[in-house]
């Protein structure tokens, strides 16, 4: 027998125990029961016990003999059985070979990278042979480097590419993307990548996919993008018009030419058939579109008049041509059209008419003098405007010696002489282009201008004259300039009242703080005090400085003009002395406005210091209100007047008057006519400061000998917004032991609001900038309560910049700017509300108590 059953019965160990067990089962079940059962059957035949004995003997050899045929046959038949399992198996184990060898030829065959890898870890498990021709990489670094397909991601497609595959992994999703990625030899490489997922357990456990080098075809899909963007910016953009309709003459596709010639959008055309669009020209275009499509032939250059919507009751006039559109089958499939409008081609005698006309209607109702001259300086065309700047008499105008003309209008000029040397130099040079101005003999100014006429050719006709009145212009001019020089002084004051204030503010701070020590004498309290006054009149001044250059943060609210008057003039009467007799004339009813109460308090007390200085001996001074209303008509006739209604205070003197020469300049800050030392300048420009920042306006009426009256008018309110608060009795400042981070550049200024703070229990952190803040910040953020910090700084980090960091990093941090003027710089996010989170340079310390206090508690 073939040893090869045995052997395969061997390496199959679970087959032979099979056969061993079918050998016992066949033993019992057959053999067994035949040896009982012819025992039995001998015993019962033979009686004889010697034939019996010989008998069974017989038998038993008989069985072995039996048993060994059967079991020879038996394991014949397994072996046989298990011989031919073992060839089927080789067949199939080379069959399997010859597919593997296949497959793998299939695969590198492959115009793509076909590849395996981990779902946990990206990392390529099988990639076939063509990556390495397609990008140039070795196999083994596909398979060895874990991070290999992240690393050689193009840049810009890394990020994506890896959260999309990412995000398809995690779902389980078969997904195609498309990326690029960097191939040894530098080239970029477009890849499609196809990619299937085997789950384990309900998980990703194997990606399989496919990488398709998708280049060419990026290249050749960017190479027809281009050629279409750059068919549809011809199409779009061409200065004739392009139109494309299908069979039924409806519009497929226009260019924008022609939705500008028919006034109708593009979408408006597409979908709708040319009567629709244009029903005024559809009789004659129809007609000729028909017949391209019956035909197939072109119709070039054909001329259409009609109408569009754009221009309806307008003749225009078309050079059209028509084409078909040939489809597959060689008949019409919509036609083309190419236009371009010739209507100024056909209508060009008429329109040279109507220009002509229109030209000498110009002319004519020009603002400027126009004159025209031929090459010889005779007078060829003049308007009504020119005879109206000059004063020319119409028989002078109308002459026909236009050299009487000449000589008048030289004689109406300041300077007849310069006048006719420049009209004979540029005769003399008939190149040059000359404009200059001109001052008329009763002060009117007149701008000059002057060009050569020429053709195309250059051929030289004459010369044109223009005159423009400029009087106006340069008045407006110089109160522009005038406005500016008050600006500038303003900027000046702003930022010497800013450095005043910061001193002021430590005086007063010192004083604050000398006043709180218990050891301190009467007469020592007296010295504080005195010290204190003498900081407040200081900060008085700076206040009007920052008032006339409106750098001064207001604090307005509603309040009742009548009421805020009566008060201010129980204070005037202590003030303007016996000699003057003060009248108040105030409305029966309110006088309601939104205003500072200070600043009004300003406005009147400096008008009336005015007024008592002009009467030196002694007059009446009238303080008179009043509802003034302005429609369109007569603020028009009031100078700086707007429509609405005004309340209007009214302070009159009986002093010597305002010379004329002196009235336009009494608004100038630091203009005086007092004598040294009586009068700083500043009291008028501190009013119009104020004025102005009310949304108002202030008028002068003054005549010498006879007094002045200064009218100031206010927005009126019809009603109260808002309560009016009341002040409340300062209490006694309350301190706490919260962090606070204080950024002040003014060394002074800031040790002096350190010492105020720690006395009052505070844990004060100083910097003396905002880069320094910063640091600061970074060290006790996280006990820092409140940020006291000045608006302007010098390392260009302003306070409101520095807030808005620090509270991003913490929203609930405590806020509290403090400034002497520019309040403004503030931005929305910031209200600037005194007494909460704004501290107004300089300031006491009870106020920095209070304030900081109301800071730290607010919700």
């Amino acid at each position: 027998m073939s040893s090869t059953p045995w052997s395969a019965l061997s390496a199959n160990p679970n087959r032979s125990s099979i056969l061993a067990l079918r050998s016992v089962l066949l033993y019992f079940c057959i053999v067994v029961p035949w040896i009982i059962i012819s025992d039995r059957v001998l015993a019962a035949l033979v009686r004889d016990p010697v034939m019996l004995d010989s008998l069974r003997t017989f038998k038993a050899v008989d069985f072995v003999a039996f048993t060994a045929v059967i079991s020879y046959f038996v394991l014949r038949h397994q072996f046989r059985r298990i011989e031919s399992e073992a060839l089927g198996r080789r067949r199939v184990e080379e069959a399997l070979r010859r597919r593997e060898q296949q497959v793998a030829s299939l695969v590198d065959s492959i115009d793509g990278i076909v590849w395996e890898a981990d779902a946990h870890t990206f990392q390529f498990t099988f990639v076939s042979r063509q990556a390495e021709r397609l990008l140039g990489y070795p196999l083994s670094q596909w398979l060895s480097q874990r991070t290999f397909w992240e690393e050689h991601l193009h840049p810009d497609d890394r990020a994506e590419a890896m959260r999309y595959c990412l995000e398809q992994t995690r779902l389980g999703r078969a997904h195609d993307q498309e990326y690029r990625m960097l191939a040894a030899d530098g080239r970029v490489v477009w890849l499609r990548d196809l990619v299937a997922i085997e789950m384990e357990d309900g998980r990703p456990a194997i990606l399989r996919g496919v990488m398709v080098d998708i280049t060419t075809q990026k290249k050749l899909e960017a190479e027809v993008s281009r050629r279409e963007q750059r068919l549809n910016a011809f199409f779009t953009n061409a200065p004739a018009g392009l139109v494309l309709l299908d069979n039924h003459l409806r519009f497929q596709q226009i260019n924008d030419t022609v939705a500008e010639i028919n006034g109708v959008s593009v979408q408006d055309h597409l979908g709708k058939t040319v009567r629709e669009v244009l029903p005024k020209l559809a009789p004659a275009a129809e007609p000729l579109l028909q017949q391209v499509l019956a035909t197939g032939k072109p119709l070039l250059n054909v001329i259409l008049t009609g109408e569009t919507p754009s221009q309806p009751g307008v003749q225009r006039h078309w050079m059209e041509s028509f084409f078909p559109m040939i489809g597959k089958d060689g008949q019409p499939d919509g036609l083309g059209a190419i236009f371009v409008e010739i209507t100024e081609r056909v209508q060009a005698v008429e329109e040279l008419r109507w220009k002509t006309a229109f030209l000498e209607a110009q002319v004519d109702s020009a603002l400027d003098g126009i004159l025209v001259v031929d090459s010889q300086g005779k007078r060829i065309l003049q308007n009504q405007r020119l005879n109206e700047l000059w004063k020319i008499p119409a028989p002078v105008a109308e002459c026909d010696d236009y050299s009487r003309q000449f000589q008048f209008v030289a004689s109406q000029t300041k300077n007849p002489g310069e006048y006719v040397k420049k009209v004979e130099y540029l005769y003399a040079h008939p190149d040059e282009v000359s404009r200059d101005e001109i001052e008329l003999a009763d002060g009117t100014m007149l701008d000059r201008y002057s060009s050569p006429v020429r053709d195309k050719t250059g051929k030289y006709y004459g010369r044109i004259w223009t005159f423009r009145d400029i009087t106006q212009n340069r008045r407006l001019e110089a109160q522009l300039r005038q406005s500016q020089k008050m600006e500038a002084i303003g900027q000046l004051a702003g930022g010497v009242a800013h450095d005043f204030n910061n001193i002021l503010a430590v005086i007063q701070l010192q004083a604050g703080l000398l006043k709180a020590e218990q050891t301190l004498t009467p007469g020592q309290m007296d010295y504080a005090e005195e010290i204190e006054n003498a900081a407040h009149r200081a900060a008085n001044l700076t206040r009007q400085l920052l008032l006339f250059s409106r750098q001064q943060t207001l604090q307005p609210r509603d309040l009742n003009l009548n009421e805020a008057l009566t008060s201010t003039a129980k204070m005037l009467k202590r003030i303007l002395g016996e000699d003057v007799r003060m009248e108040s004339r105030l409305t029966p009813q309110p006088l309601l406005i939104h205003a500072d109460p200070g600043m009004i308090d300003q406005v009147v007390l400096n008008l009336a210091v005015n007024a008592r200085d002009a009467m030196p001996a002694g007059g009446g001074l009238v303080i008179e209100t009043s509802v003034v209303d302005f429609d369109e008509t007569t603020a028009r006739q009031v100078p700086l007047a707007r429509p609405g209604s005004f309340a209007c205070v009214s302070v009159s003197d009986t002093g010597g008057g305002i010379p004329p020469e002196i009235l336009p300049r009494i608004f100038e800050p630091f203009f005086t006519t007092k004598a040294v030392g009586k009068g700083t300048g500043l009291g008028l420009a501190t009013v119009f400061g104020i004025v102005k920042q009310h949304q108002g306006w202030i008028a002068v009426a003054s005549e010498v000998g006879r007094g002045t009256t200064f009218r100031v008018y206010f927005p009126r309110l019809h009603s109260f917004s808002s309560l009016p608060s009341a002040r409340s009795s300062p209490a006694t400042p309350r301190g706490g032991q919260e962090a606070i981070l204080l950024v002040e550049d003014d060394p002074d200024l800031r040790a002096s609001v350190q010492t105020t703070l720690q006395r009052l229990g505070y844990q004060v952190q100083p910097a003396a900038t905002g880069v320094e803040a910063l640091t600061a910040w970074q060290e006790h953020r996280h006990e820092i309560r409140l940020l006291l910090t000045d608006l302007i700084m010098p390392d260009g980090l302003t306070g409101v910049e520095l807030a808005g960091r620090l509270l991003q990093d913490a929203p609930g941090l405590k806020v509290l700017f403090a400034s002497g003027y520019v309040a403004q710089i503030a931005s929305q996010d910031f209200l600037l509300v005194e007494g909460v989170n704004f501290l107004t340079k300089p300031f006491e310390a009870h106020t920095l108590a209070k304030t900081v206090r109301n800071c730290l508690d607010q919700p």
